[in-house]
């Protein structure tokens, strides 16, 4: 806003008047929408137009990985494989992350979208032993555990894969409080910690990862729909068989 405490100490993520550009104000589904000119970054020229459509949702995954204190050789375990879980997995292996896993439940459509990305470790908690292989494979634990999926139970099943002193990064929105193993926590040195409201300096970092190599993103782009399928793109999305779709004016 521009006005709040925060605001004028110079920390905007902090505002305490936030007016969110396609959420409380209008975005892209109409025809004009006003945007500050400092929220407006430029694509390189490496960076199609249309993967210009993936820095907001990368930018989740970004700051994740951020708010976690990824470091290259770091393991990494994204728990959700929609959208926000494969931009995740992607930058953690952008960022030099030593293996990256992910976990979903019935998924099929997003783990194929992750195989076409060139992950193999891949965990569809749905298919008989999956959870053991899981089990097998953390083995000593992961130092760092991306929560994409907004499901409470999700908090403990990732606190139990962390080694000791692993560090729980939760991006998820839950609807229903979570409960969790106290105990492992403290015993562990583990920690849980909150990612929203992603600051705008993580958005040029996003971009540079989009431009050093826009083929290994590409593959989130699942669908290309016109405007006026827009009900049948959101409901793709909710049945979990798209991961980004972008929506095409038939003007344009």
């Amino acid at each position: 806003c521009g006005r709040c405490p925060a605001c004028e100490a110079g920390d905007p993520v902090g505002c305490l008047d936030r007016q969110a550009i396609g959420m409380v104000q209008d975005g892209a589904f109409a025809r004009y929408f006003l945007c500050p000119a400092n929220y407006a970054f430029p694509l390189p020229a490496p960076v199609p137009i249309e993967l210009g459509a993936l820095v907001e949702p990368l930018s989740v995954g970004a700051h994740a990985l951020d708010v976690a204190g990824m470091k290259p050789g770091d393991r990494v375990l994204v728990f959700g494989p929609g959208p926000i879980g494969q931009g995740a997995a992607a930058l953690a292996r952008a960022f030099g992350s030593a293996d990256v896993a992910v976990v979903g439940m019935a998924d099929a459509a997003r783990f194929g979208v992750l195989r076409a990305m060139g992950f193999e470790a891949l965990f569809d908690l749905a298919e008989p032993g999956a959870a053991e292989g899981l089990r097998d494979y953390a083995g000593q634990g992961f130092d760092i555990v991306i929560e994409a999926t907004g499901v409470p139970s999700v908090i403990d099943q990732g606190l139990a894969l962390l080694r000791p002193l692993g560090v729980l990064a939760v991006a998820g929105m839950a609807e229903k409080p979570a409960t969790f193993d106290l105990m492992k926590l403290v015993k562990n040195r583990l920690q849980i910690r909150g990612v929203s409201r992603i600051p705008p300096s993580v958005w040029p970092t996003v971009i540079d990862a989009l431009a050093a190599d826009p083929d290994a993103f590409a593959p989130l782009v699942t669908h290309r729909m016109p405007l006026s399928q827009a009900l049948e793109a959101f409901a793709l999305c909710r049945e979990g068989e798209a991961s980004k779709i972008l929506l095409v004016p038939e003007d344009g």
